[in-house]
């Protein structure tokens, strides 16, 4: 079982599949690139065709490989950063500063959430009384014929 949720919408697989893991997301993002590079369309499932399976199994170990060192979505702000738009290799050194600036920028937004206190709740009052029910409407009519 991957570690991983499909939480990042597919733009290359199949119909039936609209969403997938985060190393899935970031492979295609890096095969987008190179093919903007080239100047060529992906299609979809491109990583079964012959001229791409090879980069893709490729980077798909980089791919796993930096996700031990950096949060999924500091890679992929790394991608879609201007100065990341025509990198496809993870590991120049360019790159992997630019992962780490996006890092910091994840690390410093978690801490802030982390340090700020928890929200003060109100217990003065019972909320977890139920409310009163009503009685059915032929009963409410019996009852006004009997009073």
């Amino acid at each position: 079982m991957s570690k991983y949720t499909a939480k990042y919408p597919s733009r290359y697989a199949s119909l039936q599949v609209k969403l997938v893991t985060a190393p899935q997301y970031i492979i295609e993002l890096i095969c987008e690139h190179r093919a903007k590079f080239l100047k060529t369309e992906l299609p979809i499932k491109f990583w079964n065709q012959p001229e791409w399976a090879a980069f893709f199994k490729r980077n798909l170990r980089q791919v796993y490989k930096a996700l031990k060192s950096y949060d999924p979505d500091a890679i992929i702000a790394a991608l879609n950063d201007p100065e990341g738009l025509y990198k496809w290799a993870l590991n120049t050194k360019k790159f992997i500063a630019l992962m780490n600036k996006h890092q910091a920028i994840i690390n410093r937004r978690k801490e802030s959430v982390a340090s700020q206190p928890a929200p003060d709740i109100d217990r003065t009052h019972d909320t977890n009384t139920r409310p009163q029910k009503l009685k059915p409407a032929i009963q409410q009519l019996l009852d006004l014929d009997n009073a």
